[in-house]
């Protein structure tokens, strides 16, 4: 599916067709750290970029990579984090989604003034 520019923001990219877009919910730990993960042996997750992803994951995936092909925990930047749940998670997600609506309605608003 082809994406039109955005020219109330850009202008400049009035007419442009992009092949691809990026869409997504962009995933929070606790601390706001990304966290490297090993639930089992031979399994490596990388994850909660907090809103860094674009950039955060290229950096995780070379260290997941270096993981796999057997470096040492002590030798990545990112420590193994545990598994574990996220407290008070519910409540977040409504208030981050209230947010987001209300951000998104004032950007909406701007554009059709634009």
């Amino acid at each position: 599916m082809a994406a039109e520019g955005c020219p109330a923001h850009f202008p400049s990219l009035k007419g442009v067709k992009w092949a691809y877009r990026w869409g997504g919910t962009v995933a929070l730990t606790p601390d706001r750290v990304p966290h490297l993960l090993e639930p089992e042996p031979g399994l490596i997750c990388g994850l909660g970029y907090n809103g860094r992803g674009v950039a955060m994951s290229l950096v995780m995936g070379r260290e997941m990579a270096r993981r796999a092909l057997g470096a040492a925990i002590e030798e990545l930047p990112f420590p193994l984090a545990p598994m574990k749940p996220y407290a008070f998670r519910e409540p977040q997600v409504l208030g981050a989604g209230l947010a987001m609506r209300y951000w998104r309605i004032l950007d909406q608003r701007e554009a059709r003034r634009g």
